[in-house]
């Protein structure tokens, strides 16, 4: 199904995407070949990258987004979009474009065949939009809280084993000295030596570092 390519936006009659459709999935194949190096690389090389728009699963040429009252927060421009900006080749489109549909399919969403520089067209769905928007930030959200709890526990096990090694260290310290005294209350004179003292146990160090 080939789509104007004209740089005015114009009414488009949706045409509904089968995630599952192998003759669907042809289709797909052969825009993304044409409109690959026509539409986005053309653009990119010529300052006037296209911006995609979630909503309807279009793009739109710089000149026109303004005029195609697709929502900003589904908008954006491809060289924000690094499966596009740095693919090689119409493949890479196909199968971003394969997945953002898949996503749509998962969501709920109606999954929309690609269109160029067309209106958005689906006003009559704008509240469920905007619950697959809540949802689609709630998962941003968690993920980054996640990614900060993962964070978290690195840097409580890095101190844990920091404490055990200073733990290490200062009870071998301590034996040390403990040895170093007793030798030299062994070689010093009876009569100089003051009251014994008790060597202390591993366990005696234990306790006093634990205090």
């Amino acid at each position: 199904m080939l789509v104007s390519t004209s740089t005015q936006t114009h009414r488009y009659s949706p045409k509904k995407f089968d995630v599952e459709s192998d003759v669907h999935d042809k289709e797909l194949k052969e825009w993304c070949r044409l409109h690959w190096q026509h539409t986005v690389c053309k653009g990119i090389q010529s300052y006037n990258a296209p911006t995609y728009h979630d909503c309807c699963v279009s793009f739109s040429r710089k000149n026109c987004v303004k005029k195609s009252s697709h929502p900003k927060i589904q908008s954006a421009s491809v060289l924000k979009i690094p499966s596009l900006r740095n693919g090689s080749g119409h493949e890479e489109l196909y199968r971003w474009l394969k997945e953002r549909l898949r996503v749509h399919s998962r969501l709920g969403k109606k999954t929309y065949f690609p269109s160029i520089n067309t209106a958005h067209f689906d006003d009559d769905d704008e509240h469920c939009e905007d619950k697959t928007e809540d949802m689609e930030l709630l998962g941003k959200r968690f993920a980054n809280t996640l990614h900060e709890l993962d964070k978290a526990r690195e840097e409580i096990h890095r101190l844990q084993e920091d404490n055990k090694k200073l733990l290490s260290a200062s009870k071998s310290w301590c034996a040390k000295y403990q040895e170093i005294a007793f030798k030299h209350l062994d070689d010093t004179a009876s009569y100089a030596q003051s009251t014994p003292l008790k060597p202390l146990k591993i366990q005696d160090v234990d306790d006093l570092l634990n205090l």
